[in-house]
């Protein structure tokens, strides 16, 4: 998040640390909280051995976090968020230097235009849904404008979903968080993402917003299209099995390749890659587990990850992934200090 390198490579390097620490300090047990991550790096497994190196650097991403909350158990260490929140706004102000010293600085909600645009507004939209979730406020409220500031819109829709379910009542809250009803919503939005990439629904978007589907989707449309026609999609041969792991980033350096320069070109839907490199088996079984936690808190969080995950590539991002599990970590201890065997 820094930008410095050297802390990312050591990150990258982390696993191998962990693993001493694991194997000096004894216990040798396994959580289950990575539970969904592992199972996409199995489902990767049987096409590893025609990794390129774009294929390897996905599957080693999602391999260091899951390593790491794999084996460590986060929850029984208490984190102050106001301090990661407060480390996170120091970014940004050095951000807005940047942008300042470079000539000024433009924001529009409506063409959802923000020199601040960030993917740092992730983790800081994981602490938002974390400081609601806690009650406190005034945290709540310093994040949620820090996130505006970054305006992704995927974002701001997940915390406005998140905070609407959590003023329901619990059991309108159960009924909605329940893995198998998120689930089926989830395999019906990623279906309807598929047909709007098809040009399903083109003409209804017109007459209505007045402009074409690939300019609401900011060019997801044509993105998502090109690959699923590259990859010669259809639901029955991408039922149990995909195209494997790396072969939709291969697929797409090829389809935007400009001369012999590859743009830095990704899916922006963690859920569509999923489909396409292991099938919609493991898409189903990735959605379950995600959202298969104790409590409704934890569940809130998955949801708010899943909405993330149906438009951008966050699978990847280590500093949003890593927010993700130490914020369920802190919900868990959270439960645990509440329970009535504690």
């Amino acid at each position: 998040m820094s930008g410095i390198h050297v802390f990312r490579y050591a990150f990258y390097l982390s696993p191998l640390f962990c693993f001493f620490i694991w194997v000096a300090f004894g216990g040798f047990k396994f959580y289950k909280k990575a539970t969904p991550f592992l199972l996409l790096l199995l489902a990767s497994l049987p096409s590893v051995y025609d990794l390129d190196f774009n294929g390897f650097k996905m599957f080693y991403f999602i391999f260091v976090y899951s390593f790491i909350f794999s084996i460590f158990d986060f929850s029984k260490l208490e984190i102050d968020f106001r301090w990661l929140l407060l480390f996170l706004l120091v970014i940004f102000i050095l951000n807005v230097r940047d942008i300042l010293r470079a000539g000024g600085f433009s924001f529009s909600i409506m063409d959802s235009e923000s020199s601040f645009e960030s993917t740092l507004a992730f983790p800081v939209g994981l602490v938002v849904i974390y400081f609601f979730t806690v009650k406190r406020y005034l945290w709540f409220v310093v994040a949620s404008i820090l996130c505006v500031l970054m305006l992704k819109r995927i974002v701001l829709l997940a915390i406005i979903a998140f905070i609407c379910l959590r003023l329901c009542n619990r059991s309108i809250q159960k009924s909605i968080l329940n893995p198998y009803v998120v689930t089926v919503c989830t395999t019906i939005g990623l279906v309807v993402c598929i047909e709007f990439a098809s040009g399903t629904f083109d003409k209804l978007i017109r007459d209505v917003l007045n402009q074409s589907a690939n300019q609401l989707a900011m060019g997801r449309q044509v993105l998502w299209g090109s690959t699923l026609e590259a990859l010669k999609f259809n639901y029955l041969d991408y039922l149990f099995w995909g195209a494997g792991e790396g072969k939709v980033i291969y697929t797409i350096d090829h389809l935007f390749r400009t001369g012999f320069k590859v743009q830095d070109v990704r899916l922006h839907n963690d859920l569509l890659l999923i489909t396409l490199q292991y099938g919609m088996l493991i898409l189903i079984a990735f959605v379950f587990t995600l959202n298969n936690r104790r409590s409704l808190e934890q569940r809130g969080v998955s949801l708010f990850m899943t909405i993330i995950f149906m438009t951008d590539n966050a699978l990847i991002y280590q500093h949003v992934m890593v927010f993700y599990f130490l914020i369920m970590a802190q919900l868990e201890r959270a439960s645990k200090s509440l329970s009535p065997t504690s």
